[in-house]
Order: C-alpha cells, then sequence, then structure tokens
C-alpha cells in the first residue's frame, strides 16, 4: 500500500514568507540561508584566529629587506613607487633593445616568407604533357612533320636552350657477319633530341669518320672498345660509346643513309 501511497501526486508544501506584521525585517531567513551565513561567518572567525596565533609567535628580531622598501599607513603596508626606478640613459638603452629585437624578429619573418614563396613559383605553371615520336629513317621523320602541326613535334637540338642542352647518348654498333654478300653497319642512337635512332653506314671509315666529328663536338666523352673474334668466317665488332655532352648538334653530321658497297 505504501507504494500506491506514494504513487499519487501530493500537495507540494510551501515554506511559510514574513507575516505582513514582521515585513519591516525584510525576507525570512529560511534554513539554507543560515547555512550559507554561518560558514561565512565561521571561515573569518579561522582567518582571524590564525593572524592572532602568527602575531603571539612572531621573533621580534626577525629582518627582510623588503621592510625598508615598505611603510605602514593607518596600519597598511604600502611599497615605494617605482617610478624613478631607472634613470634615462637606462630607459633608452632598454627600448633600443625592444627595437632591435622587434627588427631581428621582422627580418627573420621576411625571410621565412621568401623561402616559403620561392616553393610554390612552379605551382601555377605546370608543364604541359609531352609526346615523343620515334622514326626508323628520315623519310618516316619528314612524314610525321608533315601529318601533325608544328606546335606537337618534339623539339630538336636548336630548340632547347643552352643551360638544359645537356644529354646523354649511348651508341651501340655491330657488323653485319661474312655470310653477309654486303658490309653494312648499323647504329642504334639513343638521344633525348635525336628523331633517328637507327642509322646506317656503308663502311667502317664512314663511321670513323662520323664519330670523329661528333668527337670533335662533345665537350666530355668517355669510349669504351670491346672486340671479339670467333671463326674465321664470322667477326662480330661492338663498340659502346656513352656520351655526356652539352650542346650538340646533330644536324651537321654527314649523310647517314648511304647504300651498301
Amino acid at each position: 500500500m505504501s507504494s500506491l501511497r506514494n504513487a499519487i501526486p501530493r500537495r507540494a508544501h510551501k515554506e511559510r514568507p514574513q507575516p505582513s506584521s514582521r515585513k519591516k525585517f525584510g525576507l525570512l531567513e529560511k534554513h539554507k540561508d543560515y547555512v550559507q551565513r554561518a560558514r561565512a561567518f565561521h571561515k573569518k572567525e579561522d582567518t582571524l584566529r590564525k593572524l592572532r596565533e602568527k602575531a603571539a609567535n612572531r621573533n621580534e628580531d626577525e629582518f627582510y629587506f623588503k621592510m625598508v622598501r615598505t611603510r605602514s599607513v593607518d596600519g597598511i603596508h604600502r611599497p615605494e613607487s617605482e617610478a624613478n626606478k631607472y634613470s634615462q640613459e637606462e630607459l633608452m638603452l632598454m627600448k633600443t633593445q625592444d627595437i632591435g629585437y622587434v627588427l631581428q624578429k621582422v627580418q627573420s619573418e621576411r625571410k621565412k616568407v621568401e623561402r616559403l614563396t620561392a616553393t610554390l613559383h612552379s605551382v601555377d605553371n605546370q608543364p604541359p604533357n609531352k609526346h615523343v615520336f620515334f622514326a626508323e629513317d628520315r623519310e618516316e621523320a619528314k612524314e610525321l612533320q608533315s601529318q601533325y602541326p608544328k606546335s606537337e613535334i618534339p623539339l630538336t637540338s636548336d630548340d632547347i636552350p643552352a643551360s638544359i642542352k645537356s644529354l646523354t647518348a649511348c651508341v651501340t654498333t655491330t657488323t653485319a657477319t661474312s655470310e653477309d654478300s654486303s658490309n653494312t653497319y648499323f647504329i642504334h642512337t639513343s638521344c633525348n633530341t635525336v628523331l633517328y635512332p637507327y642509322l646506317c653506314f656503308s663502311s667502317l671509315s664512314h663511321y670513323a669518320g662520323v664519330v670523329q666529328h661528333c668527337l670533335a663536338l662533345l665537350t666530355c666523352t668517355t669510349i669504351t672498345i670491346t672486340l671479339a673474334k670467333a671463326h674465321s668466317n664470322t667477326t662480330h665488332l661492338l663498340l659502346q660509346t656513352a656520351v655526356l655532352a652539352a650542346g650538340n648538334d646533330f644536324s651537321t653530321l654527314p649523310p647517314p643513309f648511304a647504300t651498301a658497297s
């Protein structure tokens, strides 16, 4: 039955307000108001008790240097004014040091901004896509040039600026076997700016002249020659030329396509 009695809504009893006959005394103090007032009173009482104990147990010979710089006015300790603590020369020196520090930080931040800006110079300038065409001979190269406009043709050695004309070429030369009726020499060139990867020469002396002409144009050349002989009826000559040069001009080479003798 008790649970059922608690389930029924009950009347909310309110505290009695201040009677009209005692209205001149203000609001009627409730219990929670009394608790708050009592705690504040006892807190102040404890503080005064601790101060009295500290004053009773103090050392009369105790001395601090701060006692010299303080004065007691109406029982309140007041420190001396520090308006004239520094002279004019000292104040000027401190202001100069502050200005120097500010200028140093400004210069440091400016250098930081320049360093960050230097890394963003190519963000808006993205390089266009490149399409490299390879041709087997001059006729195929001319056909490619006629099919595509000039803007789509890869750059030649003359169009590349002098500052970025450095390239690496690897040349391999192989002679045909003696079983062939014609002694034809082939050169394979791997180069960034040459449109003709395969060149054919009629004789080894012709190839030697072309190589000598290339070496005259190069600034730095490293040559490795390997000669291997097997049977008398088969001769294989392998010449590997690794070239690192700047400013190569392949347009002045002798005609590479000659008929075999």
